[in-house]
């Protein structure tokens, strides 16, 4: 069986990684399978792929393009990723509409209940408007920050470890016999367009407000003094 050293100077590795990203990952590859003492291991040699496992190699760029680099690198691990970070998100946002719909009905159900409680009056259409969009903008913030915290956080786990995964997969795919490249662009411009997507959906609203802010300033410096 191929020994993991062999591997990194044969062509499946190259073809996987592609011809001018080989020789950087090679040296990456070399210094994880050195610092992790499996020199000598062969390819289906599990307690080796452990040890590489848990083999850090710090990557600044994995660190900051991590979510990115991991679906172009097509890691089997970025499918489930995306799957638990997005669907938490669109949960958040169908818990945010549930909250606003029970508040649109309020003004109608109001009535009722002020009358069998004793409660105070419903509120008015403009105080419910200032509330539902206090809601919306107040919970987008939230989501939009457990997003980040959480991008941040598996971007440190791609920045510590993301090597070591990509090494892992490329052995994977050579014992089973797969053949192809691990670069997938289309995968890159999905990741992209969803992360566009989450963001603008969490902070449309204050960038709104900020636009409008920013447009009243320039045109009220333009009108002409009072005096």
């Amino acid at each position: 069986m191929m020994k993991i050293v062999d591997y990194l100077n044969s062509k499946d590795f190259v073809d996987a990684v592609g011809i001018n990203k080989a020789p950087l990952y090679r040296k990456h590859f070399q210094d994880i399978i050195q610092k992790a003492g499996v020199e000598d291991a062969s390819v289906d040699d599990e307690d080796a792929i452990l040890k590489i496992n848990q083999t850090f190699s710090w990557s600044w760029f994995n660190f900051l393009f991590g979510f990115f680099w991991a679906s172009y690198r097509r890691l089997h691990i970025s499918f489930p990723l995306h799957v638990a970070v997005y669907g938490s998100l669109l949960i958040g946002f169908i818990i945010e509409g549930l909250m606003i719909g029970v508040f649109y009905l309020w003004p109608h159900i109001m009535p009722y209940l002020a009358q069998y409680f004793g409660l105070a009056d419903p509120l008015s259409d403009v105080q419910m408007a200032d509330v539902l969009s206090s809601i919306r903008t107040e919970f987008n913030l939230m989501l939009g920050g457990i997003f980040l915290v959480a991008l941040l956080f598996f971007n440190l786990i791609f920045g510590l470890a993301g090597r070591s995964l990509f090494l892992d997969d490329l052995l994977k795919d050579y014992r089973e016999r797969i053949s192809q490249p691990r670069n997938a662009i289309n995968n890159l411009i999905l990741s992209v367009c969803l992360m566009i997507g989450a963001l603008g959906a969490c902070y449309y609203d204050d960038v709104s407000r900020l636009m409008q802010n920013s447009l009243s300033t320039e045109l009220a410096s333009h009108l002409p003094s009072s005096d």
